[in-house]
């Protein structure tokens, strides 16, 4: 009983580490998005920001479709390139610098995914699920590793899923 209830501890210490680490970098990024937003003067930026907060849930496709959808608005709203342009620039600056700086920085290597199983996790579970099955992909998949890492027969998937090859 001890390794079942030893399982579910690290199951739920990894799933809550990465939804409050998530959830804290998108907070982030969407208030530096909503800065910017606010300084550009496209209407409803606090809409935005929230939208932008969402999305950044769902790992890669996110922050890309989050960056893309006020700046369509922006030449919608202005009718000028430039400010849509500068939207896409500043706005994709925050998710770059949030996503590729400071998260990697914060959460470490402590999903232990590869990139690679990232992409392939994100694309089956929304096709699975759709955008609920985006935003649950890396959790789904961390308590796979977990799980596979347990037993003798499956423990080479779980290592051929981690990102260092190296199961705790």
């Amino acid at each position: 009983m001890y390794c079942i209830s030893g399982i579910i501890g690290r199951i739920e210490r990894s799933v809550a580490k990465y939804l409050g680490l998530k959830a804290l970098m998108s907070l982030i990024t969407g208030a530096l998005s909503y800065v910017v937003l606010l300084i550009i003067g496209i209407d409803s930026p606090v809409f935005w920001a929230f939208l932008i907060f969402m999305l950044n849930f769902i790992p890669t496709i996110g922050s890309l479709v989050a960056t893309v959808f006020p700046a369509i608005f922006c030449l919608l709203q202005f009718g000028e390139f430039m400010l849509g342009l500068m939207v896409l620039l500043f706005v994709g600056a925050v998710q770059v610098l949030v996503g590729n700086v400071l998260e990697p920085k914060l959460m470490g290597n402590s999903m232990n995914l590869s990139a690679l199983v990232t992409i392939i996790a994100l694309s089956f579970w929304g096709s699975v699920w759709g955008v609920t099955g985006m935003i649950l992909s890396i959790p789904i998949t961390v308590i796979m590793v977990i799980v596979f890492s347990q037993f003798p027969t499956t423990r080479p998937i779980a290592i051929l899923l981690s990102e260092r090859g190296k199961i705790e």
